[in-house]
């Protein structure tokens, strides 16, 4: 059998024109346009996707000054907080939080909104509310401070786990309620379970809006008088909380392990990635909570 060379088949090809004349444009058998809409084309793709080319091709590198001048632009400075401003606020419990820049005690009520701007000015810029105060949040917003009302003890629905919920559950359908049919006691269990599932993942929710908000720094924090709820509310972003420099042993009478275990295993990876854990905090944290055993 003979076979062809393959220069052969150059006679059957249809080589596709290249050619760009004023009055044309070939590209693969297609004639439109011309030379006018070609310039249009390339001018609009130079202005969307490229505009700052000639910054690229035209900016010099910058010194090490120039530089550090550029990026203080982008960073704002540490605002170191004053204690002898605090103190001459009147705020009952005042005490501060280790190196955060952030202090605890007594919350603002509606009626006393003049010590808020003595907060700013002491270098407060952000305010945890234990209690509902439509006033005060108000106020932090005309004074350019942030604001957020955060509310969780250990009768939180993330502070329960899945069994004892499905126990519970089981136990009042059956025994208070009297259901004996066992298709729809599987029922109601499952209910309860999914109500308490959502329940339980909205006070993660908070849970890891808190701890990423006391991050921030420059936080003052308090409930009505700033002691249980507030001592509470300051372990919590403790244990959860990877930039929480403060001890918390003063406060170990105030936390439930139990109650805290269950929040521990109730928070995903993703919560986790949300409140800035690493590997080595995550190890720890248990650990933690044994040493408060």
């Amino acid at each position: 059998m003979e076979i062809s060379g393959l220069n052969n088949i150059n006679q059957y090809s249809k080589k596709p024109s290249f050619r760009g004349y004023d009055n044309e444009w070939h590209v693969f058998g297609i004639d439109e346009g011309g030379q006018d809409k070609r310039d249009y084309i390339r001018k609009w793709h130079e202005e969307n996707y490229i505009p700052y080319q000639s910054i690229y091709e035209n900016e010099r590198r910058l010194s090490e000054y120039e530089l550090n001048n550029l990026l203080s632009q982008f960073i704002k400075p540490k605002i170191i907080l004053s204690n002898e401003k605090m103190m001459n606020i009147g705020l009952a419990n005042l005490e501060p939080l280790g190196n955060t820049n952030s202090a605890k005690g007594a919350m603002i009520k509606g009626y006393e909104l003049e010590k808020l701007p003595m907060l700013k000015d002491a270098g407060i810029r952000r305010i945890v509310s234990l209690m509902v105060c439509p006033d005060l949040e108000k106020a932090c917003k005309e004074l350019g401070m942030e604001y957020l009302y955060f509310d969780m003890d250990s009768k939180a629905p993330c502070m329960e786990n899945k069994q004892s919920v499905e126990q519970k559950s089981r136990l009042f359908w059956r025994n208070i309620a009297n259901i004996k049919d066992e298709e729809e006691l599987e029922i109601r269990v499952k209910s309860d379970i999914n109500s308490w599932e959502q329940k339980s993942k909205k006070s993660i929710e908070k849970l890891v809006e808190f701890v990423k908000f006391m991050q921030k720094g420059n936080v003052y924090i308090g409930c009505a008088c700033g002691t249980y709820r507030t001592d509470y509310a300051v372990i919590l972003n403790k244990l959860f909380n990877p930039l929480a420099d403060y001890s918390y042993e003063m406060y170990d009478y105030l936390c439930s392990t139990k109650s805290v275990e269950n929040l521990y295993h109730n928070i995903t990876g993703s919560d986790k990635i949300k409140m800035g854990w690493t590997n080595a905090f995550d190890k720890e944290f248990l650990s933690k909570l044994c040493k408060i055993k």
